[in-house]
């Protein structure tokens, strides 16, 4: 029931809410929610991702997920900086025909829900990164940065504590 009180909800599960409001959508074409720039469409934006967010948290905790983010009444600190992410992605204001993608955008507002530590700008456009672009930075790690020419797994040596990742390399077509 909970859902019927979600505008952008009802509207995708109840036909004839759909059918009323693009029907008020083209005799009102100024209306402030066909401005997503309008306070009160960010407003309603929000309140939607609160309430994704509220079952989400309720759909984790039901199924013994591992990660908590609240509850469907109250969200913890980690539900709350999803918004947060959710939020700062969404106001990236990516200009049109640009090669952007969502993360080229400016991450300050962006932390991770377990460390809270923020993510690092990229050099470039995430279109234009080579796998080579960032050694540098993994040599400064407060480690070493190793990479294995003949394999596609590298390790990164973080204070006295290896880190293995791997790459998934396509094979050449025959």
């Amino acid at each position: 029931l909970s859902l019927i009180n979600s505008p952008t909800h009802r509207y995708e599960m109840d036909t004839n809410y759909y059918v009323a409001w693009c029907d008020y959508y083209e005799l009102h074409k100024e209306h402030w929610i066909n401005d997503l720039l309008d306070p009160r469409n960010v407003l309603l934006w929000e309140e939607e991702e609160i309430f994704s967010l509220q079952y989400l948290a309720r759909d984790m905790y039901d199924s013994s997920y591992p990660v908590c983010i609240g509850t469907f009444e109250k969200l913890n600190k980690k539900g709350w900086q999803l918004l947060k992410n959710s939020t700062a992605i969404t106001n990236l204001n990516i200009k049109e025909g640009s090669q952007e993608t969502f993360r080229d955008g400016d991450p300050s507002e962006i932390r991770s829900i377990f460390t809270g530590i923020a993510p690092v700008p990229l050099r470039k456009l995430w279109l234009e990164l080579e796998e080579s672009d960032y050694n540098d930075l993994l040599k400064q790690c407060r480690g070493s940065f190793k990479e294995e020419p003949s394999t596609t797994t590298s390790q990164l040596t973080l204070k006295g504590k290896k880190l293995h990742y791997s790459r998934f390399k396509v094979p050449d077509a025959e």
